[in-house]
């Protein structure tokens, strides 16, 4: 992160307007960025004192955020929950309740298949994954079949393209994140290494290029 993120004070959570969802992750992205600019995301709660101002700020964000959820709209709600889990395990050393995510998941799914595109695929997927890594008994065949769905159709998109051309760089590099921490053997044999190299490199120019802010996204991917 930038030298000049530790010399800015971060104004209080209680500030954020919690209608906004746009402020909301807003505010939660620079809360990270201090926390990690100078080593301080640490689990489980980072002991430095400058590192627990931040976690006072944190746990505001997080109570002011359930408060809020359920008034927002629905293609920030996923968006915002990745960062509330992130800031729960270093805030609180606790990830966000199973049956909170999955309440969620199953309300912006529901939204995305009744042709609202403000539901990203990326964020379904992300939080579909973790929730099969959490809890896998709780996954119904129909949402797992979606998942293997969607992860073969974007290998096949990649086959014959560098990207998801009409979809934006985030959204291409959660994609491209998602897929790395598969196991696409079935899909891609014997060419799975050289696939991901290319899409590895792919990631590393886009993490590396000017006002990137997936290294700050980067933080809440955990594969």
């Amino acid at each position: 992160m930038p030298d000049a993120i530790q010399n800015i004070a971060l104004p209080p959570a209680s500030s954020v307007d919690y209608t906004d969802a746009d402020r909301i992750l807003s505010y939660s992205r620079c809360l990270i960025a201090s926390l990690s600019s100078s080593g301080e995301v640490e689990y489980p709660t980072p002991m430095a004192p400058c590192a627990q101002q931040h976690i006072k700020q944190g746990i505001t964000w997080l109570h002011e955020v359930e408060k809020h959820l359920s008034a927002l709209p629905i293609g920030s709600i996923l968006p915002i929950l990745e960062m509330y889990d992130f800031l729960r395990l270093i805030c609180l050393a606790k990830p966000a309740p199973q049956k909170l995510i999955q309440k969620w998941w199953e309300k912006a799914f529901d939204a995305y298949r009744n042709g609202d595109d403000s539901v990203a695929e990326s964020h379904l997927m992300c939080q579909l994954q973790r929730l099969m890594t959490a809890e896998p008994s709780a996954i119904t065949l129909p949402q797992l079949e979606w998942y293997c769905g969607k992860v073969a159709s974007w290998c096949d998109h990649l086959s014959h393209a560098d990207s998801f051309s009409n979809e934006s760089s985030d959204e291409n590099h959660r994609r491209l994140t998602i897929l790395l921490s598969e196991d696409l053997y079935m899909l891609l044999g014997n060419r799975e290494a050289a696939t991901k190299r290319r899409w590895r490199h792919t990631l590393a120019e886009a993490d590396n290029a000017p006002n990137s802010l997936f290294a700050t996204n980067g933080l809440i991917h955990r594969n």
